[in-house]
C-alpha cells in the first residue's frame, strides 16, 4: 500500500505540484520522464532535460509551421510574426503551474512588446471554456493557439507532449531555446534582451 502511495504521489507531482516538472497531455503521445524515444533509445528525460535550453545559433533549427484558430477566434500562423523574437508558451487550465504562470507571463509580454518581442499561447485544454476563462482571469492578452491534438506534436524535436513549456523562437523562425516545466519571466528576461530586433 506504501508503494502505491509513493506511486501516486509521483505521478501527481507533474502539472499539480509545486516543482518545474512537465505533465503529460491527454491525447498525446507519452510524457516526461518514462518513455524512451522510438529511434534514439534514449529516455524523454533525456530528450527533454527539465528547465531551460539555450540553443546557440548554428544548432538553431526552424520551427515548422504552426497556424490554427486563436481562443479569441480568428486564425493566426506564427510564419505572419517572422522578423519578430516569439515565446511560445503550453499551457492547459487544469495544470496549475501553469495556471500559476500565466499572470506573470502576460506581465512580461506586455513589458516587451515595444520591442518586438511577441508572445502566444499554445493551449492544450480540451474545454475551451475553461481555457477561456483562465486567460481572462490571469489578464493574458496575447493570443492562444487552440490545439487540438496536431500542435504541440510537432515541436517534439524541443518539447514532450506535456505542459507547462516553451519555446523562445528567433526572429528567423529558429528555436533558440526551451523551458521544459513551468516557464517564468526570470528566465526569459535576459534571454530576450539579446534576442530582441533592433
Amino acid at each position: 500500500m506504501l508503494a502505491l502511495s509513493g506511486l501516486l504521489a509521483g505521478l501527481l507531482a507533474g502539472c499539480a505540484g509545486s516543482t518545474p516538472a512537465a505533465a503529460t497531455v491527454p491525447g498525446q503521445a507519452s510524457g516526461h520522464p518514462t518513455t524512451a524515444g522510438p529511434t534514439t533509445g534514449r529516455s524523454d528525460a533525456d530528450r527533454y532535460p527539465l528547465g531551460l535550453t539555450v540553443f546557440p545559433v548554428g544548432q538553431r533549427r526552424a520551427l515548422p509551421a504552426l497556424q490554427g484558430r486563436t481562443l479569441a477566434g480568428p486564425a493566426l500562423a506564427l510564419s505572419s510574426l517572422r522578423g519578430r523574437t516569439v515565446v511560445l508558451t503550453v499551457w492547459a487550465s487544469w495544470c496549475e503551474p501553469c495556471r500559476t504562470e500565466l499572470p506573470g507571463l502576460a506581465t512580461l509580454a506586455a513589458q516587451v512588446r515595444a520591442s518586438g518581442v511577441r508572445f502566444v499561447g499554445l493551449d492544450e485544454d480540451t474545454d475551451p471554456g475553461a481555457a477561456a476563462s483562465a486567460v481572462r482571469s490571469t489578464g493574458s492578452a496575447y493570443p492562444h493557439l487552440v490545439d487540438r491534438g496536431t500542435l504541440l506534436a510537432r515541436l517534439s524535436p524541443w518539447l514532450p507532449a506535456a505542459v507547462p513549456g516553451g519555446l523562445v523562437v528567433d526572429a528567423q523562425g529558429r528555436v533558440a531555446a526551451r523551458v521544459v516545466g513551468t516557464v517564468t519571466a526570470a528566465q526569459l528576461r535576459p534571454l530576450l534582451a539579446g534576442l530582441a530586433p533592433v
